[in-house]
């Protein structure tokens, strides 16, 4: 009786304190507040081994009462590749499994191109969709989802390029020595070969106005259902629509000057843009960067703070307030909230050609040499790095489908889905 009260007393006080999220570490003989782990998986019902214990519940699944430290975990699920990490546990809160992100999405292991559009010329996204141009004498496409089509009484010829206008379905066509601006929903179009405008400085803004620089230097606005155009500023050198604020940013001498969509009012952000032979203004909804001649600058009130020379492209993703940057050899996030500069890949062995976010996914895709590969963007320790395709000769850009489970590429006039989940 004396042994069962004594072992009571000392149980009692252990349960009572785990019960408040403590456990006791026999190692270091102390009690410790504990951590705990969400693990989310797509699809569900995958494995979890945790320090070399297999779990018995299977994904989605929650583990509490960790004492704090680092332990490996490895997630399998027939027909997938395996994940494992190694992660860190702190007392008093709970750790994501992926972090950052509500769901891991797990890489199919077997990864083969599904052949959905023969006799393609181009591949074109939008905002919302993605379309084929269709190797025809006329300019025609279909969209990929539905596959309706829309034409134009328009040329295509060997030389014709498409370049889609984010924030619109508007899409910019050059070639056949003819500069139009077409919509891929509603079939208009405007031919712009009359304006002398700079091809690859046209934009259009949610309000169907089309702007641009011409070979004179001057800003110009165009209204898309009129065709009637206006003279906005002289002497410009660059420009960017920004849609987070509403507002134009353009370069003009050393000033960096934002003008109101809607008043037309001008302020000017900063005063001492050195000088440049190539410029390109990355807007954000707060700050505004700027590329120039390789070397990317935040402005900081009247400051400009460089964040990584020998830059090649850029890209804002406003989901994560991340920027995505990087050369031949090299892709970076920069964190611009905490101004944290993070290296995804560090000297590629081949030439690193183009970078496409999964929001959905949290995969960054990339193409380097013939290989199309995708890279975890957050990550606790060691980015994962997945071989999607081995050879993977892909003309022009590619990008992600409507559902963010597969690449959407062309090989010679032939348009693949590379389904990846």
């Amino acid at each position: 009786m004396i042994i069962l009260i004594a072992a009571f007393l000392t149980a009692t006080p252990l349960v009572l304190f785990f019960s408040f999220g403590y456990s006791y570490d026999f190692e270091n003989h102390a009690l410790l507040k504990t951590g705990a782990i969400t693990v989310n998986t797509q699809p569900r019902g995958a494995v979890v081994t945790f320090d070399g214990k297999i779990l018995d519940s299977t994904t989605p699944l929650h583990v509490k009462h960790l004492l704090p430290g680092q332990y490996t975990i490895k997630i399998q699920k027939d027909g997938y590749r395996d994940w494992e990490d190694v992660i860190t546990v702190e007392s008093r809160q709970v750790t994501e499994i992926p972090a950052k992100s509500e769901k891991l999405f797990m890489v199919l292991d077997s990864i083969k191109p599904e052949t959905i559009l023969e006799g393609v010329a181009e591949i074109v996204s939008t905002e919302n969709e993605s379309y084929a141009r269709i190797a025809t004498s006329t300019l025609t496409y279909q969209n990929l989802s539905t596959e309706t089509k829309v034409s134009f009484p328009i040329a295509s010829a060997t030389d014709t390029y498409s370049r889609p206008t984010k924030n619109s379905d508007w899409t910019i066509i050059t070639g056949a020595e003819q500069i139009n601006v077409v919509n891929l929903v509603t079939g208009a179009y405007v031919n712009m070969n009359g304006l002398s405008p700079r091809p690859e400085t046209i934009e259009v803004s949610g309000n169907n106005l089309a702007y641009f620089i011409n070979s004179s230097g001057q800003l110009m606005e165009l209204e898309l259902a009129t065709g009637k155009s206006r003279l906005m500023q002289n002497s410009v050198s660059s420009f960017k629509l920004n849609p987070y604020q509403q507002t134009i940013l353009y370069i003009q001498g050393p000033n960096l000057i934002a003008i109101d969509y809607a008043s037309t009012t001008k302020d000017t952000l900063f005063k001492a843009i050195p000088e440049f032979e190539q410029a390109q203004i990355i807007p954000t909804p707060k700050e505004t960067i700027v590329l120039l001649d390789g070397r990317l600058y935040l402005i900081d009130g009247q400051a400009l703070d460089i964040i990584m020379k020998d830059v090649t492209f850029v890209d804002y993703h406003q989901d994560f307030a991340t920027l995505i940057l990087g050369n031949s050899r090299n892709i970076w996030l920069f964190d611009i909230q905490h101004k944290v500069l993070t290296s995804l890949i560090a000297d590629a062995t081949d030439e690193i050609k183009d970078a496409v976010l999964s929001k959905t996914t949290n995969l960054l895709f990339y193409k380097e040499k013939e290989a199309l590969k995708a890279v975890e963007i957050f990550s606790q320790n060691e980015r994962k790095i997945y071989l999607l395709m081995s050879s993977a000769p892909v003309l022009g850009r590619f990008y992600l489908n409507d559902k963010e489970d597969g690449v959407i590429l062309r090989s010679d006039s032939v348009v693949q889905n590379v389904k990846f989940r």
